[in-house]
């Protein structure tokens, strides 16, 4: 799949991008555990 970013380059999409994006909010919630981060891991595979 690929996407438009804001700038018109189409690119191919990265889920990594949106775990990561994932992870830095939970950042500033809670204190990353391997098991929170395995749980968001399994939540962006889900949504993606």
């Amino acid at each position: 799949m690929q996407v438009i970013k804001r700038n018109g380059e189409v690119t191919d999409f990265n889920p990594d991008k949106i775990y990561q994006a994932i992870l830095k909010a939970a950042q500033t919630v809670y204190v990353l555990t391997d098991d929170l981060r395995q749980n968001l891991a399994l939540v962006t595979k889900k949504v993606v």
